[in-house]
């Protein structure tokens, strides 16, 4: 009963008025209806407030939040006109019976785009569309379609239940710049007042030159939904929400290339293009990796050079200096060093410390007393890495010593405080000046 009401109030053509004559006007505008800048003007903006009267206005976002699974079901206005840009046209064939010739567009807002069936009487009318304007489409029909990846929709004009109105040139569309691999160049439309290059090649870009940088590099990239290798995205109902059943829709993203899972599957990354080089080529050698080995190989022996001279010249002058360098410490006592380190200081004792007791090991010691010094730490070390329990308190020696040294500091301050009370009592009084009276004129008269 609703479906008979609104079809009996359904208009089948524009009123566009007796006087009608299309134009030819360039113009840098935005066009209320679509919201795209328009070049040229092919009808005023009087005579398309007059023609859409009435009637609901619906863009191409508007079309999938209408438009929903699972029934996909028409949009429930007597009148609706869908607007968009006409991105891509296909080539015209014949039906499944050879009686006629279709065609399809896509109609796109440089975002979404939605596939517009012409056949029948209206192929004859509207075969000649061109890419790149800005049209308005009346009353559509939903054709909902069943493949093995489930339902979806497209919209048809068929005969004479549509119509189909040009309003003009769109200033911002484009196709992309990029090259494919077989020379050909991308046709993907692109809005030009962004991007000269589409969202795929964009993200190939990216992927390049991440490729070339370290940090960037890793198992993460921007891949969008993807089902059998055709790349989707996610709109909103009706009602705004996307959670629940049947909340959203996955729609396909007709102009992004394949992606082939299996083949991705097997695919390898690596960090640098020497990397990559390097694994399918068994003879190749990376260049940096060949310079630091020789820079490194260089080091060991410059150091191995400096070891056995600095041997030869204890062996003549037997000099304390050269015995306390690092490079002719025998290699056994730094093994030793780093064992007990290890060993004695865990990391949760060192935690509770607060520092690291065997820093004092690996400083350069100034004379034969550090170095007894240091290997006497050692075998203490040694002694307290053995105790199950360790006692981290002061000894009673150094308690005995702290105290010792504070008394100690304690005469001295008395007998200093006592010194300076004294020089103070012996120190003699210095005389007063005598003060000097100046006479003023007054005092002279009186004296005579």
């Amino acid at each position: 009963m609703q479906q008979e009401k609104l079809m009996a109030s359904r208009v089948y053509t524009f009123d566009l008025g007796d006087d009608f004559k299309p134009l030819d006007e360039t113009v840098d505008e935005k066009d209320f209806y679509s919201g795209k800048y328009l070049s040229k003007r092919y009808i005023s903006k009087e005579v398309l407030e007059k023609a859409f009267q009435g009637m609901k206005l619906m863009r191409v976002e508007h079309v999938f939040a209408k438009i929903t699974p699972p029934e996909f079901q028409a949009p429930q206005y007597s009148n609706y006109v869908v607007f968009g840009i006409i991105v891509t046209k296909s080539e015209t064939k014949n039906t499944s019976d050879n009686r006629s010739k279709f065609l399809k567009i896509q109609l796109s807002n440089f975002k979404q785009q939605v596939t517009v069936t012409i056949l029948g009487t209206a192929f004859d009318k509207y075969w000649k569309l061109r890419v790149g304007d800005v049209v308005a489409i009346l009353n559509p029909s939903v054709y909902v379609y069943q493949t093995e990846k489930g339902k979806g929709f497209t919209l048809s004009l068929k005969n004479s239940e549509g119509f189909i109105l040009e309003i003009g040139r769109s200033k911002h569309f484009g196709k992309c710049k990029s090259i494919k691999k077989d020379g050909s160049v991308c046709d993907t439309p692109v809005d030009t007042s962004k991007t000269e290059y589409c969202d795929y090649h964009v993200e190939m870009h990216v992927n390049k030159t991440a490729s070339k940088r370290l940090e960037l590099s890793g198992s993460f990239r921007m891949f969008s939904p993807t089902e059998d290798g055709t790349k989707q995205a996610m709109y909103m109902n009706k009602k705004g929400s996307v959670s629940g059943g049947g909340g959203g829709q996955l729609v396909t993203d007709d102009f992004a290339p394949k992606y082939d899972r299996k083949a991705e599957m097997g695919r390898l990354y690596f960090s640098n293009p020497d990397a990559s080089r390097a694994f399918f080529d068994k003879d190749y050698s990376n260049p940096n990796i060949m310079q630091e080995r020789k820079i490194r190989k260089e080091k060991t022996d410059r150091i191995a050079k400096e070891r056995k001279l600095r041997e030869k010249l204890i062996n003549l002058t037997n000099s304390t200096v050269l015995k306390n360098n690092e490079y002719v410490e025998s290699q056994e006592l730094k093994e030793t060093k780093q064992k007990i380190t290890n060993v004695a200081f865990g990391a949760k004792i060192m935690n509770k410390i607060g520092f690291d007791p065997t820093r004092r090991m690996f400083e350069k010691p100034n004379n034969d007393e550090g170095t007894i010094k240091s290997i006497a730490l050692i075998n203490e070390l040694k002694k307290e890495s053995l105790k199950k329990e360790m006692n981290l308190k002061a000894s009673v020696e150094e308690t005995l010593e702290k105290k010792r040294k504070w008394a100690t500091n304690e005469k001295n301050l008395k007998l200093y405080r006592q010194g300076d009370s004294i020089t103070k009592k012996s120190k003699p009084k210095l005389k007063p000046k005598p003060k000097m009276v100046e006479l003023s004129s007054s005092d002279d008269d009186d004296s005579e």
